[in-house]
């Protein structure tokens, strides 16, 4: 076994080759699908490449429902902020004005992401507030947000991580006692997972996919997300591989 641990996509082909329990599988996790599954993110032509090899290679990809919560979360964020416009242009000479001027600016600024090569995608809190404001306002005996979720956002959105299941062969990592998959060795108990929020900081969705990965049988976890890295730096053993984009 190589002594490194973080490696990038450039170096999948000779990791295949001197790590031969990569062909066993790999897990994915959740930025990686969605970089996949979105061709305006910025790590989506690498993540193409390497998943063109992983195929060749018949390596099997697995995920889990941690990872699959993240990444309908993250098109949930990303994908509002395009239906917004579409709904701002079609209805938006009906809104009051401080509500056409905030959609109008937010129009702007998804034009400038995507001119940027950038991903745009809005924060909780501010998705909350178009709903809010949207709310106020009927359209068909619709409230405007209901209107908007029905015929703009949910038309981007359904079925969305079944397409990624089926175009990238996604295995899915069982964690329940009754049919737990055969790649789970270790405890995934509660504590283990809260001690690496308490000790890095991390978030809970982010320790609770380090925490299946830190107890399986996978000798490797392709991601793009800087706290996994960061922990898995610092805590995981010298048979845990992290890929990561060669652009990280």
């Amino acid at each position: 076994m190589i002594a490194e641990k973080i490696f990038q996509f450039n170096d999948i082909r000779r990791l295949i080759s001197e790590v031969p329990e990569i062909k066993n599988g790999v897990v994915v996790d959740s930025n990686i699908i969605f970089a996949a599954s979105y061709e305006l993110d910025v790590f989506h032509d690498e993540v193409a490449e390497m998943l063109n090899v992983f195929s060749e290679f018949d390596v099997p990809l697995f995920t889990n429902v941690n990872i699959r919560t993240e990444f309908l979360e993250l098109h949930r964020r990303v994908l509002i902020a395009e239906s917004l416009i579409d709904f701002y242009e079609d209805f938006g000479s009906d809104m009051e004005p401080e509500l056409q001027h905030q959609l109008k600016s937010h129009r702007t600024s998804y034009r400038k992401a995507v001119e940027e090569d950038r991903l745009f995608k809005l924060s909780d809190q501010r998705i909350k507030s178009f709903r809010n404001q949207l709310m106020e306002f009927t359209f068909n005996e619709q409230d405007a947000w209901q209107l908007f979720c029905q015929n703009y956002f949910s038309t981007r959105i359904s079925g969305i991580w079944e397409k990624a299941v089926e175009l990238f062969n996604l295995q899915f990592i069982s964690m329940r006692q009754t049919d737990k998959s055969p790649q789970i060795s270790g405890d995934l108990s509660w504590e283990q997972m809260e001690n690496l929020v308490s000790q890095y900081g991390i978030g809970v969705s982010d320790a609770m996919i380090l925490n299946l990965y830190l107890n399986s049988t996978f000798s490797a976890i392709i991601t793009a997300d800087s706290d996994l890295v960061y922990v898995l730096e610092k805590v995981g053993p010298k048979n845990k591989i992290v890929l990561i984009p060669n652009r990280f």
